[in-house]
């Protein structure tokens, strides 16, 4: 049962810790390897404390390896930083390489035709959940690269895509208005399911993320017409 599952998950878990410290602390990880790790850490960190204590030596870990990744393994690994609720101070060092990285990995991915939709969600999600936007110097050139990866591939997001898409760029207060304007097109086109293939809550989110951008998108003009 559940119980039982947690049970053994712990105690996997404070077998494995001591040895993936060890592991940590030599850098005996590869990038593959590391990624991984992170987002497993990050799965199984309510019911493995142990594990979930190496937390920031992950990130401090993942920080000069992020421009080895493709684009599933940052995003995983960005994934499981945001997941696992790190301090800004305590991962600075890993979101301000991986800021610096990400447009570099996500055009090496697409060339390599290694990039999904779901790597670009998952970035952007990542950001916005770690507020990476306020703090970086490098985060803006993330998150265009995002926007501009995703408009060209609008047509292969799947409605979750496109919510969570939209709902990170609203609380990370950006208005990417082409990518806006392709996800509208591509909810309400004939040549797809469009809005029927959104549950309510898909649908809820998609709305709200729209109605904040078209905030942010209003205070942007206004801000300039005063300049």
């Amino acid at each position: 049962d559940t119980r039982h599952g947690r049970w053994s998950v712990g105690r996997v878990g404070r077998k494995l810790a001591p040895r993936l410290a060890k592991e940590l602390e030599s850098e005996g990880l590869g990038h593959r390897s590391l990624s991984n790790v992170c987002w497993a850490v990050a799965k199984l960190s309510s019911a493995a404390p142990e594990l979930e204590s190496l937390s920031v030596s992950l990130a401090l870990a993942g920080a000069p390896r992020t421009f080895e990744m493709n684009s599933q393994g940052l995003s995983n690994t960005c994934w499981a930083v945001a997941a696992l609720q790190l301090v800004t101070t305590e991962a600075a060092d890993f979101w301000r390489a991986a800021c610096y990285a990400c447009p570099f990995v996500i055009a090496t991915s697409q060339s390599s035709e290694e990039l999904l939709p779901q790597h670009l969600t998952t970035l952007v999600w990542a950001m916005a959940v770690a507020r990476a936007e306020d703090t970086f110097e490098h985060a803006g050139d993330a998150s265009d690269a995002v926007a501009q990866q995703a408009a060209s591939s609008y047509r292969e997001f799947s409605p979750q895509n496109i919510a969570m898409t939209l709902w990170a760029f609203a609380k990370l207060s950006q208005a990417p208005e082409p990518l806006v304007f392709l996800f509208q097109r591509q909810a309400c086109s004939d040549d797809s399911d469009g809005l029927k293939g959104f549950d309510a809550m898909q649908i809820s989110t998609t709305v709200w993320a729209m109605a904040r951008i078209a905030e942010v998108s209003k205070h942007a003009a206004k801000q300039g017409m005063f300049r």
